[in-house]
């Protein structure tokens, strides 16, 4: 239920064993505490879980639409289907609270991010120098140089030709080593290259 590509991440790898951990900033309300059980229903450590009073977790609803050839595709927004209500925005941790963050996850193996954040390039890079694999998958860009600043700090690139087509060309320009291009019903791209470590 945790959903979205990283909580679906963190539960998958520690369903098949892995110490998996959520770096997320989120309210104390109904939503987040309904998140929280969920993710340690599924034995993710949440103690990275900032839960703020004064904040609303975030909320994307998917629906289901069909096409005129009845081929079925989702889509995601922040709008409450039912009332219309614009749910909360993502929020990143917070750049004060960044340095006590990654001194206590110098043994991570493995860092996934999907958003094209200040405090979530501070983490892959510190993540990355300490021998971490950087995996990146957003949604969007937003802002063009954090998001080349991101594809350099990543060891693999996983987007959707869909939303994110035009990545291709900054991916190749950043030698990402491992790019891999999601094509819905054609499937999937991918290209390792031999040139950055």
């Amino acid at each position: 239920f945790a959903g979205g590509s990283c909580g679906n991440v963190l539960a998958i790898l520690s369903y098949l064993g892995w110490k998996s951990a959520p770096i997320a900033r989120i309210g104390d309300d109904q939503p987040g505490r309904e998140l929280v059980k969920d993710l340690e229903y599924w034995s993710v450590d949440t103690r990275f879980l900032l839960r703020e009073t004064t904040a609303q977790t975030p909320i994307v609803f998917q629906e289901i639409v069909f096409n005129r050839q009845g081929a079925a595709r989702h889509r995601f927004s922040r709008i409450c289907p039912k009332c219309g209500v614009h749910t909360a925005n993502y929020r990143p941790w917070l750049q004060r609270d960044i340095d006590e963050l990654v001194a206590s996850i110098t043994s991570a193996s493995l860092f996934y991010f999907d958003r094209v954040a200040r405090a979530n390039l501070e983490i892959a890079t510190h993540a990355r120098q300490n021998g971490a694999l950087v995996v990146f998958e957003p949604s969007g860009i937003k802002d063009p140089g954090l998001f080349d600043a991101c594809l350099h700090a990543c060891h693999v690139f996983k987007y959707s030709h869909e939303r994110l087509s035009s990545a291709q060309d900054a991916a190749t320009d950043a030698e990402v080593p491992v790019e891999i291009e999601t094509r819905g019903s054609a499937g999937l791209r991918v290209t390792i290259r031999q040139g950055r470590k």
